[in-house]
């Protein structure tokens, strides 16, 4: 019993690396060639690809086995892997894209954010609703609570360890996957 688990555990691991390179691949691939697209239907759609070739590989490498496996659990193991996909994709990529407080990690790096009698001020923001005061406020006070930026006493904003380190990821997902509104937000 103790190895049928192990050989379980085994094909659906490979199933799910090989589908979520797939995915990632697919992904950069997809956003050189077309950024016209909207980001989240990408995600739908390379998903649905991945609950199919989830699912041929995970009969596949059954098929290779003594294992009797119903088709309706490899079915929900496919859907598994392809949720989990999902979610990654979403809750990373679409951040990095979406995320006015990781724009602010930017905007605070390139010294944008400026502290004139109390008030926040950045400059250069074309976007107005970008540039609203009090959403900024807030994103700061939230990347201070996480320790991503310090205010000095001067009231000039830096990064710390940690918010270059963030700042960094986001950066990389947005030149690996071409982010356009990364880009036109920081």
């Amino acid at each position: 019993m103790k190895s049928e688990t192990k050989v379980i555990i085994n094909i659906y691991a490979k199933v799910l690396m090989a589908t979520w390179l797939l995915g990632i691949i697919i992904l950069f691939l997809w956003r050189r060639i077309s950024i016209t697209t909207l980001l989240y239907d990408q995600f739908l759609l390379i998903t649905f690809l991945i609950l199919i070739l989830s699912y041929i590989f995970v009969k596949r490498l059954f098929s290779k086995t003594n294992l009797n496996r119903t088709n309706i659990e490899k079915f929900a193991m496919s859907i598994l892997i392809a949720i989990l996909f999902f979610s990654t994709v979403q809750y990373t990529v679409l951040t990095v894209d979406r995320s006015r407080s990781l724009y602010l990690l930017q905007w605070v790096q390139d010294g944008r954010i400026l502290m004139n009698n109390g008030n926040v001020v950045v400059v250069g923001i074309a976007e107005p609703e970008m540039n609203v005061e009090s959403a900024i406020a807030q994103r700061i006070e939230e990347n201070r609570f996480r320790g991503l930026i310090t205010t000095h006493l001067n009231g000039v904003q830096h990064l710390t360890s940690l918010g270059k380190a963030h700042l960094t990821l986001a950066q990389i997902f947005a030149k690996f996957f071409n982010l356009k509104g990364w880009y036109e937000n920081t």
